[in-house]
């Protein structure tokens, strides 16, 4: 739960946080380009706070088929009964990476003055991501360690960014 990794994907489940009031004040208000408030308070809480976890279930999450929002399966099974066509749609990716940078974009504003100028440098790179040659987008990945949960997701990322 690295600001690094949470700018390519949220591993916060808002059902489940706890916060304090420092973090509250710190994350509030909640910007227009935060995917979801969750997310964004775990972006927040990764530079400017601590984050952590109770081991022990503290509530019985079901998902549905029709869920919009929610885990996601992804498995070497999903790829099988898929196909590898999972791997090819590059266009709702970079949909959904628009989102990840217009909130990143966001972070930078709202933070720059607390930030340090690693920090700055990663945020400035992914958010010019786009913009980057098929090498560069790569380089920018690995150089800031901007990577997904798990080996599948991480193989889809470099496939198709």
């Amino acid at each position: 739960n690295t600001l690094n990794r949470l700018l390519i994907q949220n591993t916060i489940t808002g059902c489940t946080v706890m916060i304090n009031k420092k973090l509250a004040e710190v994350s509030l208000p909640i910007p227009d380009e935060c995917i979801m408030h969750d997310w964004w308070i775990g972006l927040v809480a990764s530079r400017f706070g601590k984050i952590d976890y109770v081991s022990d279930s503290t509530i019985q999450y079901r998902q549905h088929t029709g869920n919009s929002i929610g885990a996601k399966g992804f498995s070497y099974v999903n790829i099988l009964k898929k196909g590898f066509s999972i791997f090819l749609n590059r266009n709702l990716y970079i949909k959904h990476l628009a989102v990840n940078i217009k909130q990143a974009r966001a972070f930078l504003a709202i933070y720059k003055e607390r930030l340090d100028n690693d920090t700055i440098e990663m945020l400035e790179d992914f958010i010019m991501i786009e913009n980057k040659s098929f090498w560069q987008k790569r380089k920018i990945l690995l150089k800031h360690k901007l990577l997904k949960h798990g080996f599948i997701r991480n193989v889809g990322l470099f496939l198709k960014i």
